[in-house]
């Protein structure tokens, strides 16, 4: 069974124990880990990337007014340009 991302106390253990380097989430969970009383700062010692993304808003498609999400909309995904990382 995958872990609950909102038992911050166990995620931290985890990150603890096995000394994890990336962790992903939403600005929410990364929150609820930050402000536990329960999680010491030093859990996350080993982190060395906290990517955190947001969830998929529902607004209008800039690109053809749709109601879609931009992000599920053909047309505004057309005019994404592949971007290069930073090496």
């Amino acid at each position: 069974m995958p872990p609950d991302p909102t038992d911050a106390v166990n995620i931290a253990k985890g990150v603890a124990r096995y000394e994890a380097t990336l962790l992903f989430g939403t600005g929410t969970f990364l929150r609820l880990y930050a402000k536990n009383s329960r999680v010491h700062p030093l859990m996350f010692q080993s982190l060395r990337y906290v990517v955190a993304g947001r969830k998929n808003w529902h607004r209008k498609c800039a690109a053809c007014s749709s109601t879609v999400s931009a992000k599920n909309c053909w047309k505004a995904m057309a005019r994404l340009k592949p971007r290069r990382l930073p090496a």
